[in-house]
């Protein structure tokens, strides 16, 4: 493999490894004073970073310089998040019984069923006269049965395993590494040369394989591959079920409440959201949460980390919070708590830069090339899985802020305090934009499927802006915010231009799985109520690229209907809707 040539560090210069100032070593690496509190500098204690002074055995700082520039960014969106909080509390507001805690403002505490499509189907312009299947209840059906059986019960076989552990850190790890690529080599290597056991490490890999079997490259442009997702995944995910039910066969031997048995609880709950399994991935979630709660309350856990470990233990804890969350996003189910858990890391540590024998103070000291994962590629996936957390954390604020009462209280809010939450979170994201490193940036407004990790990053700031506009278009239909607050039209206008810029077209790889293909399909439904809505009204201009987009929503709902069962109603519903928008547009009962 070809020696990755390193970009010039664009955040800074080179900074030497030894200097005899008493900064801590992130301090010095911002080159910001420090104040040298100790063990724990007010810098370190505030992002949650490690912190290391000089008489540390180890001469390296936590972090490279992008990543605390990132982190400078984090550090300043975590500071703001809670000046939103304050608004909605304001003693003169209709909303002020309703206790938000600051603290607390970006972590998800409730059940978050006012976000349901549902709710958007009660709204009046829709003469709440339509109601769809409770999302539980049909999942309690998908997820009682499965569309593939592999009737394999043989032994599990060991030609394809390192494709399969490249293909799972190509396409699964980079979106969240919560493993030691040393260790899973170590792993692979032993099976290689005895056989899968039955032992920990074992189970671990096999869920390593699985998602490598049900995982594929991200290929551009994002195109139908057949006339429906099992027809085109059949074969992948077919191999996957032996070593999924290999490694489940095996989870019971696995330390409890230790890391490896929380990183086999995560990759489960992956894998079943790569199966459109979101339920039984919610369990599998949910016990990770709880064993990752005990783990962290062990006092002999302080002891026994390394710093390697320590970096797991946060991308861990992290990992765990934001699926749990971003899954109670979609489905009303109950927290683990782990909400509620007081970790002290704000942000997560990047991978380990021990496995790499180089001293160079370089962007590629804190990442090492591993097999088939270059450099580059790992770098990119740690921006992105920064960014990502930074992104969770402004949505879950924006889904506390808005979203913990009924849709019907938007209209009892005054108007111009709607506004200033608005405006403070538009801020918010604007801030987190800019401060996207050049590896991952992009034009959020030109839709972008280039790179995977990218097209990703979009979706979840669109979706977030989605969540923040859809008050806006509530009122504009239910309390004629134009002529009540005239002096708010420009705002409302732009709102509106965006929240359907970003509705009408999908974003995400609709016709691609991965981790979040699930989450894609209830965006594309609500997405589509959202057009309906604004179509029914005459917020939204109809004209063919409105059609267009529509029409493509539809052909993506019906690639998946074999495997998500819910979505046949959800299609049903919509073209209803639609010959009922079209009629009442003058265009006459022809659908699409």
């Amino acid at each position: 493999m070809a020696k990755y040539s390193r970009p010039r560090d664009r955040l800074g210069p080179t900074y030497s490894r030894k200097r005899a100032i008493t900064a801590c070593q992130v301090c010095r690496f911002r080159k910001t004073k420090c104040d040298n509190a100790r063990p724990t500098c007010g810098f370190c204690r505030k992002t949650g970073v490690q912190c290391i002074f000089e008489a540390a055995e180890t001469d390296h700082s936590t972090f490279d310089s992008a990543s605390l520039a990132i982190l400078d960014r984090l550090s300043e969106l975590s500071s703001q998040i809670t000046q939103v909080g304050r608004l909605v509390t304001n003693p003169s507001s209709p909303r002020s019984q309703k206790s938000y805690s600051p603290e607390a403002i970006d972590i998800i505490s409730f059940v978050a069923d006012e976000l349901s499509e549902q709710k958007i189907l009660e709204w009046p312009v829709f003469s709440r006269s339509h109601s769809i299947t409770p999302v539980i209840d049909s999942l309690l059906v998908t997820d009682n049965c499965s569309s593939v059986n592999d009737g394999y019960t043989g032994d599990i076989p060991t030609t394809e395993l390192w494709s399969l552990v490249d293909q799972f850190l190509l396409n699964v790890h980079i979106k969240n590494p919560i493993l030691d690529i040393q260790r899973l080599h170590g792993a692979a290597a032993t099976v290689i040369r005895d056989g899968f056991g039955f032992d920990p490490d074992s189970c671990l890999l096999l869920y390593v394989c699985a998602l490598g079997a049900v995982s594929t490259a991200y290929i551009y442009p994002q195109v139908n591959l057949g006339r429906n997702s099992l027809g085109a995944g059949y074969n992948n995910i077919k191999n996957s079920m032996r070593y999924f039910r290999a490694a489940s066969n095996r989870l019971s031997i696995v330390p409890k409440f230790s890391l490896l048995e929380i990183q086999c609880y995560v990759l489960s709950g992956i894998y079943h959201m790569f199966t459109m399994h979101p339920l039984l991935a919610w369990r599998q979630f949910n016990i990770a949460s709880v064993s990752c709660q005990i783990y962290f309350k062990r006092e002999s856990r302080e002891t026994l980390a390394d710093e390697k470990s320590r970096g797991i233990e946060q991308r861990l804890f992290w990992t765990v919070l934001k699926s749990e969350c971003e899954i109670r996003t979609y489905i009303p189910a109950p927290s683990s708590g782990i909400v509620d858990f007081e970790y002290p890391s704000m942000f997560p540590c990047p991978p380990s830069i021990h496995d790499t024998e180089s001293t160079q103070n370089s962007t590629d000291a804190y990442f090492p090339l591993r097999s088939s994962v270059e450099a580059a590629v790992e770098r990119k996936s740690w921006y992105y899985y920064l960014t990502e957390i930074a992104l969770r954390k402004i949505e879950n604020s924006v889904i506390n802020v808005l979203y913990r009462d009924t849709n019907e209280s938007w209209a009892t809010m005054p108007f111009p305090v709607l506004v200033e939450i608005i405006t403070e979170f538009e801020a918010q994201l604007g801030m987190c934009h800019r401060g996207i490193v050049d590896e991952i940036s992009f034009d959020l407004d030109t839709l972008y499927e280039h790179d995977e990790l990218i097209a990703h990053l979009q979706a979840r700031f669109w979706e977030i802006y989605k969540f923040l506009y859809r008050p806006v278009l509530y009122c504009a239909i239910h309390n004629a915010v134009e002529v009540n607050y005239p002096e708010h039209l420009s705002f409302v206008g732009t709102a509106l231009t965006k929240l359907f810029r970003y509705s009408s077209q999908t974003c995400g790889s609709p016709y691609y799985r991965h981790h979040g293909t699930w989450f894609v399909l209830r965006s594309i439904f609500s997405n589509s109520l959202i057009v309906l809505a604004g179509l029914k009204v005459g917020k939204l201009a109809y004209d063919n690229s409105v059609r267009e987009n529509f029409t493509n929503a539809l052909k993506e709902l019906q690639y998946w209907q074999d495997e998500v069962p819910d979505l046949k109603e959800i299609i049903s519903l919509l073209e209803g809707l639609w010959t009922e928008v079209r009629m009442g547009l003058g265009q006459g009962a022809l659908l699409l």
